[in-house]
């Protein structure tokens, strides 16, 4: 029972704990936002180039 709690606290990925809202502390919740949005924007970004190149390339 006492694992289940330990599994959101400390131990926590930082991604995860983005997700879930860092409403734990204000100083380490500024650098966890910008990870999982800029690791999402970043993965749009690469997806959206690889469409574009695969597209020019099999024309």
């Amino acid at each position: 029972m006492r694992k289940r709690r330990g599994r959101a606290g400390r131990h926590a990925n930082p991604i995860s704990k983005g997700s879930l809202g860092p409403s734990t502390r204000p100083t380490p919740g500024r650098r966890i936002i910008p990870l999982p949005i800029l690791l999402k924007s970043i993965e749009q970004i690469a997806f959206i180039f690889l469409s574009v190149q695969y597209f020019i390339f099999w024309r």
